[in-house]
Formats: C-alpha cells, structure tokens, sequence
C-alpha cells in the first residue's frame, strides 16, 4: 500500500514514535511518502532517520505557478472532483482561520496525492493534520484515517464538534490505549465505536534490551526523560530526590533529560531544595538509550495539567521496560496499561513527592525487588508493546475495507 503521512511537523524529537512506526511500516512492505506543514526547529536530528526510506514533502513549499501547472496536468479530473465537492469544501474551509492557506495546502496534498499514487492518507493527531487529511482525501477520492494520542482529545480547547468533523468519514480512528478509546466514547464521538482501534505504540525490542542488573550502577541514578513540561511531573520527581537523597549513607544521582518552559523552575527548585538532580538537555533516541544502560531506575510521575492536557501512553516508559530498567509512573490515563503494579513496575499517586520517594528508595535498597520488576516489565513490552507486530496489526486495520460508517 502506498500511504502517506499527513503531519504538522517532521521530524519532531517528542514525536519519535512516529518515525518509528514509519520505519516498522515500511519493513512491512507500506511505500511510505510524508507530508508535513513544517520541519520542528531546535530538535537533534534521530537516527531512525537514516533509515527511512520515505521522501517528505513539506506543504506550502511549492511555488505558486509550479502549483498551477501540477493541478493543470490532471485538470479533467480535478474539474470532476471540485464539481462534487467543492462547495462543501468551501463551507468547511471559510470557518476555519487561515481559510486561504488551507486551501492551498490542500490542492498542493491533492496534486501531490494524484501525482505519486498514494492510496491512503494517515494522519497523527486529531489536529490540523487530520483536517488536511480529510478535506484532500475527500477530494482525492482516497480513504483516509486517524491516529489519536492525548492533548488531541484531552486539552480543554477540544469540543466534540471540532474533533467529529476532523474525524468524519475516516476510515478507520486510531488511539494509543484503552483509556483514550474509553474518553472519546464518553465525552466527545460515541458513534465511533465501530470504527475506533487501539493500537499501542511500540517499542524496537531489538534496539532496547536489558544490558545488566539494574542495582549495578553506581553512584544509584535515577532518570527522567521527556519535555519540561507541566504533565511529565518532574516538579515532584526533583522533591522526591531531594527526599531521597537527604537519607544519610546513601549516594544516588538524578538526571532528568529534556526540554521546556519549566527548565527554569524546575533548576530553582532543585536548587532550593537541595535535591541532587541535573538537567542536561535534550537527547536524541540512541542517547536515551545509552542513559537508561547507566540507570537504577526510570521515574516518570505524570500529573493532568490544569488544562486537561496530560500523557496518553509514554514511550519513555516502554522503553525502560523493554530496557530492564524498572519504572516508576502514576496511574494516569493508559500508564495503568503499561505497568502492572508491583509487577511490572510501581505506580504511586499522582503529585505525591513522599510516596514517589518511598517507591524510589525501595528499588534503590532492595535489588531483588529491582531485578523482579525489570524482569517482568521486559516481559510486558515484550507481550504488548513490540512495535513491528503493532504496525503489522495498524497497516491491516488501515487495508480493511471500509465500515458503512466511513462511506457514509
């Protein structure tokens, strides 16, 4: 099948998963083509990009009588299309801002679509992407469908009626966890519940295997990896070190990789508090992959934002369990369907600096109770997070013939 994948931006640090589940579906026979509204700035480059073969196009790119002169080769056919549907799509596009750049980023998709042969367009995120999948696949006369994750359907900005019609007429809507599928049933589409799949995210368990016994490290280091970000909780995981690291007679480090608007805070309270934590920056995957071999434990204490944002299913999480590295994470949204706790990891209240400690402290003492939680967190990722056998399963439902809900 040829898809094309429909972004916002490409490539994107914190959306790495997407390259990867481009990558796994190009190892399963997808001809790969991507379409993006622009490149993230700032971001290190990943190395999974090296091995995607997919060119990407970037929309808004071409110029104005190139535009023309493409739409030109095929102007019968677009003649066709635009009679069907450009009316409807002229209502649509006048109530969105912007109105004149949506369409021609959409006759540029539409060009682009005809000219390379792609049969499917899917997009990530129940966004802008999604609606420009839609509006040229409507007019392309393709299918088209939806990968949903988190701030999509979960910020405050979200309404029902902007996320139906972003998702209106796809052939198949796609959520990374059951909790999400259980949230847009019940507060935003009950009616996609035909055509709604969860398909996890996944992780290369080739690329993330157990290196050693995770007690080995020393000094004990507990890491955190992900934007510096309100929902990540790293506020409370700075706290807890500085809890943990007051205890006479034990040395343990904390590093906390990554980004964002709360550098500064975070730096303040560490600070304030004592607490032995660095902030060394972004890291590309192969670097948090390295960082995880050369840590006691991964603490990731997710909270929801004042906004409802928060996280659906953290990859980071995935790949420490894959990793043997034992994790620590709140029951917020899917992370209850990544760890079993107890098992496969511990889960502590959400915002809760003491219980976190407690948790950490108990992995970092205790190497017996560290060896069985990275035991069976591999084990977990093996069963339900691979990622070549989740894309395998994403490219069938992508294949599948359409639900009378989609045609319609």
């Amino acid at each position: 099948m040829k898809i094309g994948y429909v972004l916002k931006y490409f490539p994107k640090l914190s959306e790495t998963f997407v390259l990867h589940e481009m990558v796994a579906a190009e190892e399963a026979g997808a001809e790969v083509t991507v379409f993006a509204l622009g490149a993230s700035s700032g971001d290190p480059a990943a190395p999974a990009l090296g091995r995607l073969a997919a060119p990407v196009h970037y929309l808004g790119a071409v110029g104005d009588d190139a535009l023309v002169s493409a739409l030109a080769d095929d102007a019968g056919w677009l003649r066709t299309r635009l009679t069907l549907h450009l009316p409807a799509l002229l209502a649509e596009v006048q109530q969105e801002k912007g109105a004149l750049s949506t369409l021609r980023r959409v006759a540029e998709l539409v060009a682009l679509v005809r000219q390379l042969g792609i049969e499917h367009l899917h997009a990530h995120f129940a966004g802008p992407a999604a609606d420009l999948a839609r509006l040229a696949a409507r007019l392309a006369g393709i299918p088209y469908s939806v990968t949903c994750h988190a701030k999509d359907i979960y910020h405050d900005s979200v309404t029902p009626a902007a996320f139906r019609r972003r998702v209106s007429g796809a052939r198949a809507v796609v959520t990374v966890c059951e909790a999400n599928r259980r949230h847009i049933l019940t507060h935003l589409a009950p009616e996609l519940a035909p055509r709604l799949h969860v398909v996890y995210n996944g992780v290369d368990l080739d690329a993330f295997r157990p290196t050693g016994p995770a007690s080995v490290v020393t000094p004990p280091r507990v890491l955190g990896v992900g934007r510096l970000v309100a929902k990540k909780g790293f506020s409370v995981l700075v706290e807890a070190l500085a809890r943990v690291g007051a205890d006479g007679g034990r040395p343990v480090e904390g590093v906390i990789l990554g980004e964002g608007r709360e550098r500064e805070d975070l730096e303040h309270r560490a600070r304030a508090l004592g607490a032995p934590v660095r902030l060394p920056g972004s890291a590309r995957h192969d670097q948090v992959r390295a960082a995880l071999a050369e840590s006691s434990v991964l603490a990731l204490p997710c909270v929801v934002d004042v906004d409802g944002n928060r996280d659906a299913l953290p990859t980071v999480l995935l790949e420490a369990m894959a990793a043997g590295v034992p994790v620590v994470s709140t029951p917020v949204t899917g992370v209850t369907e990544i760890i079993e706790d107890g098992v496969s990891g511990v889960l502590v209240p959400e915002g809760d600096p003491e219980a976190l400690a407690v948790a950490l402290r108990r992995i970092l003492d205790d190497p017996s109770h560290a060896e069985s939680l990275a035991r069976a967190g591999r084990a977990r990722a093996e069963e339900r997070f691979d990622l070549r056998r989740n894309v395998r399963h994403l490219m069938e439902l992508l294949a599948a013939e359409p639900t009378a809900e989609a045609v319609a």
